[in-house]
């Protein structure tokens, strides 16, 4: 997370499993989590609460393309990709 007034680093989201590029960025519709998607081959989810931004889950995603992360609620999200959608 950056302070986008000061460009310094806020918070660095650590120990998630993904370690290439990010594919997408979502927040629940309360905003008490923050979803993420890598560019990795299994397309790794991880969710985090941002109350204390720690980790609340991560996981395999799809080895398909997924162009889209969206929370319905803070315990439920679904990804979208040119061949699936998986509700989590």
């Amino acid at each position: 997370m950056i302070d986008t007034s000061t460009m310094k680093v806020k918070k660095e989201l650590k120990g998630n499993g993904i370690t290439n590029s990010i594919l997408q960025v979502a927040y629940s519709p309360s905003g008490n989590r923050l979803g993420m998607v890598a560019g990795d081959q299994e397309h790794t989810i991880a969710i985090y609460n941002t109350a204390d931004w720690s980790l609340v889950t991560t996981g395999r995603g799809d080895r398909a393309n997924i162009v889209s992360l969206a929370f319905e609620n803070d315990t439920t999200w679904v990804t979208v990709g040119s061949k699936h959608f998986k509700q989590y």
